[in-house]
């Protein structure tokens, strides 16, 4: 992850900012737009693809609308080996927030080939000052500006409604190879039904945010191959030694795309705040440096591009991070140390891996929780790092097929009734339990199904355990 490197990114500004009057009024009445239809569990569209179809379209609301509240997630709450849950059909953004700022009423053009940079910077600034929602009709809108600020920039005035018709009907793409696309960095702003594009000419970020309580929702966000596609940097100056946080941020019922080698989604520096019913195709997910965040819902598929398909990383000194429900058909996920710090108090529960032969690493963690997990016939998760791995519980996972221990460091593990498969491929080493570790891994096995009896429960260097009421096992 470069972050150091592209912190700058999504700050400088070079939109033109232009004062003009306000929208007429008669765009209180007859407007519509609606969220994209793609739902988690559903077969994800690759990056070239089009948007998804038409949409539910609401009506407009009286002004302080508020958006949706975060679901009430439970780890505990989906039987491991279950579906995730998806939307609903009918679930779509609450009406837009009075009054409107219609971008077409300041110059602004959906036809696929006018640039209207300047024209939705004069709608930015009539919106800013008022309030409400910043409105983009069906159309294909191009943005460009210079250098490396972003097209779009929502730097100052009052927190907006950016809205589009829906994800299927609005597209915006970034033109400006060298800056992003959108850079949010006001407080409360939400963004909903667009595409944002940044693939199409392989731009920068295409979504910014430097602010707290910020909510993406019912949003296609696609990234190009030099760049993260979602980009939230966290506040000017924080570090893994000296860490700050923006609070309360959300991206919910969203799909990405993206093409770059690294982290499709950056999310760092980041506290109190939620990513649900997420569809990802791409590189993987990075939660770096963050504390009380949740990931519930998200299906993730690997992208082209060959790199980075961890699935999600979480980066220390990370605290208090959940994540609920992931499906993955790349990696399983990196709990990764810096070599000073280790991140803690981790729960992963009911993560799903869907492709043979893929594995959880758990480089160090201290108070990790995997519950409900179903790892398949030839899944594993691996405890590797030269950084202790502590207070660890492996609890209710449908199957759990090995388990091994790499590295030089202490690893102390309880499993808590899991069911243990046999392996089903041809690989070196096909005991349940294998040490590879200079050290000597502590663990107990207590309750439970075992079913490798071909393999054997435990193989190579030695370590220190006991295994109780493991049923299949003499």
């Amino acid at each position: 992850m470069f972050w150091k490197a592209a912190r700058l990114a999504v700050v400088v500004s070079a939109c033109a900012v232009v004062t003009s009057a306000v929208a007429p009024q008669a765009l209180r009445g007859g407007m519509t737009r609606g969220a994209s239809n793609l739902a988690p569990g559903s077969t994800s569209p690759q990056p070239s693809e089009n948007a998804p179809g038409p949409s539910p379209t609401p009506l407009l609301s009286t002004p302080g609308s508020a958006s949706p509240s975060p679901t009430t997630s439970d780890a505990r709450s989906t039987p491991a080996g279950s579906a995730p849950p998806s939307p609903s059909a009918t679930q779509q953004p609450p009406p837009m927030p009075l009054p409107i700022t219609d971008v077409t009423s300041y110059g602004a053009v959906g036809n696929g080939h006018t640039d209207s940079t300047n024209a939705i910077a004069k709608a930015v600034t009539v919106a800013g000052a008022r309030g409400g929602t910043l409105y983009f009709p069906p159309g294909h809108y191009l943005v460009g500006g210079s250098g490396l600020g972003s097209g779009i920039e929502i730097r100052v005035g009052q927190p907006l409604t950016i809205a589009g018709a829906g994800s299927s009907l609005v597209t915006i793409t970034n033109t400006n190879p060298t800056g992003g696309l959108l850079s949010v960095r006001v407080d409360h702003t939400v963004v909903e039904g667009l595409t944002l594009d940044a693939q199409s000419s392989n731009t920068r970020q295409a979504l910014g945010v430097l602010a707290n309580d910020v909510t993406v929702q019912y949003c296609r966000i696609l990234g190009g191959r030099q760049f993260f596609a979602i980009y939230y940097a966290g506040p000017s100056g924080a570090t893994p030694a000296a860490p700050l946080y923006n609070s309360g941020n959300r991206l919910l019922n969203d799909y990405v795309s993206d093409l770059v080698d690294n982290d499709g989604i950056s999310w760092s520096f980041q506290e109190n705040s939620l990513i649900e019913n997420l569809v990802h195709t791409g590189s993987r997910l990075a939660l770096y440096v963050d504390r009380y965040v949740t990931v519930q819902n998200e299906t993730y598929r690997p992208g082209p591009q060959g790199g980075g398909t961890a699935g999600f990383w979480i980066s220390a000194p990370s605290d208090h991070i959940t994540i609920n429900n992931f499906t993955s058909y790349g990696m399983g996920g990196i709990i990764s140390d810096n070599g000073v710090d280790v991140s803690t108090n981790i729960t992963i529960a009911n993560e799903r891996l869907m492709v043979p032969g893929n594995t959880l690493r758990v480089d160090a963690a201290r108070g990790l929780t995997i519950r409900g997990c179903n790892f398949g016939t030839d899944g594993t998760i691996l405890f590797t790092g030269s950084m202790a791995t502590t207070s660890v519980l492996i609890e209710g996972c449908t199957a759990l097929p090995m388990i091994r221990f790499q590295g030089s460091a202490p690893v102390s593990a309880e499993f808590l009734a899991d069911s243990y498969p046999s392996v089903a491929t041809a690989v070196p080493h096909r005991q349940t339990f294998y040490n590879f570790n200079s050290g000597r891994p502590v663990f107990s096995v207590n309750g439970g199904v075992w079913g490798n009896r071909a393999g054997g429960l435990f193989g190579g260097a030695p370590a220190t355990y006991t295994v109780t009421n493991l049923a299949g096992y003499n």
